[in-house]
């Protein structure tokens, strides 16, 4: 089912980040494999199973480091109506992300006002909503209360407050 594939990709490659230094390669070739046969099987699916599929594959991508791939998945199964305390981490996740390199890029602007309008636009468009998802996960099962602090400080750029916040979610794995 696309409940157990998700928690599994997910699963796995979480375990395999918290192990000691080893080649995590065939957990991520798993993965990749695991998206790709539930991205095949979208099209014979009803709307109720596309919107799931697409929260498995997006939180899957995620899982993986890529915000990129994520973030379009995870905002389908939002229009197609998934709710859940998992898939707004996952948005959350995906949007912060996205707003730390969206902001990255726009510090090559030149400084002044186009540089200060596209901040504004960054904060509309992907650090409110990245807020308002993060903020609507407080005590998601299996996840670190600490962990989704951390994770709204960064997006609230509060730097020393995320990283005191994500020592406190190492710790306590």
């Amino acid at each position: 089912t696309v409940f157990l594939a998700e928690q599994n990709a997910y699963s796995a490659l979480r375990i395999a980040h918290l192990l000691p230094v080893h080649d995590i390669r065939t957990t991520v070739r798993r993965v990749r494999a695991d998206i790709a046969r539930l991205e095949a099987r979208l099209p014979s699916l009803d709307a109720r199973s596309v919107a799931i599929t697409r929260t498995a594959i997006g939180r899957a991508w995620l899982s993986l480091g890529d915000h990129q791939q994520a973030l379009p998945h995870l905002q389908a199964a939002q229009t197609a109506g998934a709710e859940s305390p998992q898939l707004s981490l996952a948005l959350g996740q995906a949007l912060a992300a996205a707003y730390r390199d969206a902001r990255e890029e726009a510090l090559q602007l030149p400084a002044g006002e186009p540089r200060a309008a596209r901040f504004l636009e960054l904060d509309r468009t992907l650090r409110e909503p990245a807020l308002a998802h993060l903020r609507a996960t407080a005590g998601v099962a299996g996840e670190s209360p600490a962990l989704v602090a951390a994770w709204v400080a960064f997006s609230s750029n509060q730097p020393q407050q995320a990283i005191a916040r994500a020592g406190e979610a190492v710790a306590a794995e």
